[in-house]
Formats: structure tokens, sequence, C-alpha cells
């Protein structure tokens, strides 16, 4: 098997899986081979020379563009639910109890 880079892979999943979700189907082997409409330049022999098989090139379409997957197989995502606002109660940090004053003994003045 040829070492290909990430880019490489990364933009025949995009590719054929446009083509897929457009389709809105995910292709077999031998249907996406026998498909006259398939993307230029996406032939089979040269995703299965990137990838080590289809189900390899499936599991990573699948990981790489799981938008683009949901669309190819009629997968609708499900709504977002907006979360209750909870309002936390403000929390009083506890005052420290004052020192209790000391009364300082007077000053005694002395005559010179």
């Amino acid at each position: 098997m040829a070492v290909t880079n990430t880019r490489k892979k990364n933009r025949i999943v995009r590719e054929v899986g446009m083509y897929f979700a457009e389709q809105g189907k995910v292709s077999t082997f031998y249907e996406y081979k026998s498909d006259g409409k398939r993307p230029k330049g996406m032939s089979p022999k040269y995703i299965m020379s990137n990838f080590k098989g289809w189900e390899h090139f499936l599991q990573y379409f699948k990981l790489l563009e799981p938008e683009l997957w949901n669309l190819a197989n009629g997968i609708k995502p499900e709504p977002v639910k907006p979360k209750p606002v909870v309002k936390k109660p403000a929390v009083k940090k506890p005052i420290a109890p004052a020192k209790p004053k000391v009364a300082k003994p007077a000053k005694v003045k002395v005559e010179k």
C-alpha cells in the first residue's frame, strides 16, 4: 500500500462525501464503481490506493465528516433543547467576628 498523507485522504473523503450526500445514500463499492456520475478523478482504484479498503474509507468518512455521513444516510439531527436557566442563590461570605478592642492603659504624664 502506498503511503498517503492526511490532506489527500481528507480531500477524497470530502469530495466523495458530498457526492453521497447529494445522492442521498452511501453506495457500496460495486455500485460506486458502476456509477457513471461519480466525481471526476475519484475512481474506485484511486480511492482504494489511498485507503486500505472500502470499509476503511467509510469508517474514515464517518469520523471525518459526520454531518455529510448523516445527510448521506438520511439521519436527521436531533433538535437541541435549550437548557433551563437555573438561578443560583447568592452565597454570602461569612463575616469574621470583629476582634474585641482591648483598652489601652492611659499614658501618665511625667512632669519635669
